[in-house]
C-alpha cells in the first residue's frame, strides 16, 4: 500500500468576530503582533523590511522578510533565518528558512473576517507536527482572544 504523501502546504481558516481591519493590524504592527503571537518580536509594517520574532521558553527564533501588505486582504513573510530549540531534537533545525507564510483576509458582513493562513511548504518539514499544533494555538486561541478582549496569549520573556 502506498504511502500517503504529506500536504507540502500548511493551511488553516477562522473566521473572527472582527473588521479586516482589526485583524490586518493584529499582523502588520509590533504591538499586533506583541498581542498574540510573541512579545519579543520587532515588527515595522513596511513591505522590504525585516521583523524578528524570538520565543524564549521554545528557544526558537525566526527572522522574516516583509513580502506583501495589502491593507485588509493579504500580508506575506518569507523566513530569512530560523533556528529552533536544540532539545527539540529535528536533524534541521533552520527548516523554516525559505519558506513563506501567508495570511489572507476576507471580509463577511461588516464585522467578521475570514483567515485562511498558508505557511507554504511547512508539510514537507520535520518540524511540521509542532508547528501545526503550535499555529493552531496562537491563531486559533490567542489572535481569537486578543480581537475579542485586546489581549491574547502571547509567548512572553
Amino acid at each position: 500500500m502506498k504511502k500517503k504523501k504529506p500536504k507540502a502546504d500548511f493551511e488553516l481558516s477562522y473566521i473572527f468576530e472582527a473588521p479586516p481591519l482589526a485583524v490586518y493590524n493584529a499582523l502588520t504592527t509590533q504591538v499586533g503582533v506583541r498581542g498574540w503571537w510573541t512579545e519579543c518580536c520587532v515588527v515595522s509594517p513596511t513591505v522590504g523590511a525585516h521583523a524578528a520574532f524570538v520565543f524564549p521558553y521554545g528557544n526558537f527564533f525566526a527572522v522574516m522578510k516583509i513580502l506583501t501588505l495589502k491593507k485588509n486582504k493579504l500580508v506575506e513573510w518569507r523566513c530569512l533565518e530560523g533556528q529552533h530549540d536544540e532539545k527539540a531534537g529535528f536533524r534541521d533545525r533552520h527548516d523554516w528558512v525559505g519558506t513563506k507564510i501567508s495570511f489572507r483576509l476576507k471580509a463577511i458582513g461588516r464585522a467578521e473576517t475570514q483567515l485562511q493562513f498558508t505557511h507554504h511548504k511547512l508539510g514537507t518539514l520535520e518540524s511540521h507536527g509542532a508547528c501545526a499544533s503550535i499555529w493552531a494555538y496562537f491563531l486559533g486561541q490567542s489572535l481569537r482572544q486578543m480581537l475579542r478582549t485586546g489581549r491574547g496569549m502571547p509567548a512572553t520573556v
